[in-house]
């Protein structure tokens, strides 16, 4: 396992279709407030499935798989376990903040599409950014709930604050491909 920080340099578009295999290599995203990771709800599949905060286990439904380098272009980020199913902002409202992040069919659209910076300031970690907005929303822990297990997901505007931040942890899988 290996945590690794750049900052975006490029943009590159890479979709891939359900009927091809995972690429050997997943991120495992990982809050910096609170060390949980990014996390589908495991009891369910289908359009909208929450995406939460949930203590980190290894499980496929915390893996995330991505054709194309967050840290040099745009990502889909596939979900290891529901395969067919990508991290979304939820496109049905305008983005604000507060919009949803689910699990949705992948579909290559814009509220499907992801990129990674190194976070400024103290922090050596990345902030993921929703890459179709005009204004910079990012990945965000609601705090409000405080850190437990289901903590909602969303999109915010750029607060510089370390539930905007992410660890990145790129991991092989020798089983995947």
């Amino acid at each position: 396992m290996v945590t690794l920080g750049f900052t975006v340099a490029a943009i590159v578009v890479a979709v891939q279709t359900p009927a091809q295999a995972f690429p050997s290599y997943y991120y495992i995203i990982r809050n910096e407030l609170n060390g949980k990771c990014l996390d589908a709800d495991a009891t369910n599949g289908s359009n909208g499935t929450k995406v939460q905060l949930w203590d980190c286990h290894g499980g496929k439904n915390q893996r995330w798989y991505t054709w194309s380098n967050m840290r040099t272009g745009i990502a889909e980020l596939r979900n290891g376990r529901f395969g067919n199913m990508c991290l979304d902002s939820d496109n049905s409202r305008p983005i604000n903040n507060g919009l949803k992040v689910q699990l949705w069919t992948c579909h290559g659209g814009n509220n499907q599409r992801w990129m990674a910076r190194n976070a400024e300031g103290p922090s050596e970690n990345d902030m993921i950014y929703h890459s179709s907005a005009s204004y910079p929303f990012i990945l965000d822990a609601d705090i409000s709930g405080g850190s437990v297990n289901g903590m909602k997901v969303q999109l915010w505007g750029d607060l510089k604050a370390a539930n905007q931040h992410w660890i990145l942890q790129y991991n092989y899988d020798p089983n995947s491909a």
